[in-house]
């Protein structure tokens, strides 16, 4: 919070505060016209200060121009008067010994209070120049109440949105724009009207700096890009230069190369595997028969075959005895047949034995 700030100096007791409209000059708290005018008999050039003013002020509102219209636009898109509303703005403003104008701040909304007679009498007649200004009458209210009322009957009969064409809208837009710009040069009262300029290039790129800004930040310039690629002609894509194709390993136009090299080398391969099995089997084959010819004993006299007919029978009861330990729980009249199996079994293998000796 600065110090030339009215709402902490009135607070001071030795402040003065002016009892008469008619003296502007007197009193800490004055008017414009008084001070620049006390200014002017002093001999400085008091226009220049205005014209360095008024840059101030244009260069201050370019900077704000695109965000206030994309917000306009998307609370009244089908307004192309661009007359739905208005703002009031105080502008404080530092001057140093030179008569150099610095922006301290914008305040968005100033204070109406009227502490004096000269505070009521600057803030009533700026309120009734904008009202003024803006056509802000009773009249053109009902105007745009019976338009808006007539567009919704449209929409109800034919259920659909009336929607205009660019040029329609470039029309209206003229059209608006022509009738709000009269009636503004014949209502302007104490207002000064600084913009637009006759030559105003020297402003021109604040305003597209600040657009680019706004599109960088929201994303505009992004979706706006995707659009003019979409929107390329034929004639621009044949324009350009012609791109090589990179080939990727394995893709469609590889594949049947690399499948006649893969026969190629099954093919080669395959004789060498049949070769290695042959051998293989011939040397199994060999194999074999000697293990045969070892097998094969020599044919035994006929007092050894009554022992070899004892040992095979002994294998064969043996392997009756495994199959029978198998069943986990042998019944029980079982259990005798197998007791007395086993005494006989016992006792041939005694004689057996004695009769070899």
């Amino acid at each position: 919070m600065h110090l030339t700030n009215y709402a902490i100096n009135k607070e001071n007791p030795n402040f003065v505060f002016n009892n008469d409209a008619t003296k502007m000059d007197v009193g800490h708290k004055r008017s414009i016209k008084s001070v620049f005018g006390k200014l002017q008999e002093e001999g400085h050039n008091i226009q220049k200060l205005w014209q360095d003013m008024y840059k101030l002020f244009i260069k201050t509102f370019c900077t704000v121009q695109p965000i206030l219209s994309h917000h306009y636009k998307s609370c009244q898109p089908d307004n192309y008067a661009n007359n739905m509303c208005f703002e009031i703005l105080g502008f404080d403003i530092f001057i140093n010994d030179k008569l150099r104008p610095f922006l301290l701040e914008v305040n968005h909304t100033p204070s109406f209070t009227t502490d004096t007679p000269l505070d009521s009498l600057i803030k009533k007649n700026l309120i009734r120049d904008t009202l003024k200004l803006m056509n802000v009458s009773l009249k053109a209210k009902e105007e745009i109440i019976s338009s808006r009322r007539e567009q919704l009957q449209q929409r109800v009969f034919t259920g659909k949105k009336q929607k205009l064409t660019q040029e329609e809208k470039n029309l209206q837009v003229q059209q608006c724009s022509q009738q709000r710009d009269q009636h503004e040069n014949n209502n302007l009262g104490d207002y000064v009207k600084i913009y637009p300029l006759e030559d105003a290039s020297e402003y021109n790129k604040f305003i597209e700096f600040a657009s680019e800004l706004q599109d960088n930040w929201t994303g505009a310039n992004i979706r706006r890009n995707q659009k003019k690629e979409q929107s390329e002609t034929p004639q621009s894509q044949s324009n350009k230069p012609p791109t090589i194709p990179v080939k990727k390993p394995n893709t469609p136009q590889m594949l049947p190369k690399i499948n006649e090299k893969q026969n190629k080398i099954h093919l080669s391969i395959e004789p060498q595997k049949n070769e290695e099995i042959k051998s293989k089997t011939q040397s199994i084959g060999k194999i074999k028969k000697d293990s045969q010819r070892q097998v094969s004993d020599p044919p035994l006299p006929k007092q050894h075959q009554s022992m070899r007919n004892v040992q095979q029978s002994l294998q064969q009861q043996q392997a009756i005895q495994q199959q029978q330990k198998s069943c986990l729980q042998p019944r029980l009249f079982d259990l005798d047949i197998l007791s007395t199996q086993n005494r006989s079994n016992s006792q041939n293998k005694k004689l057996n034995q004695f009769k070899l000796q």
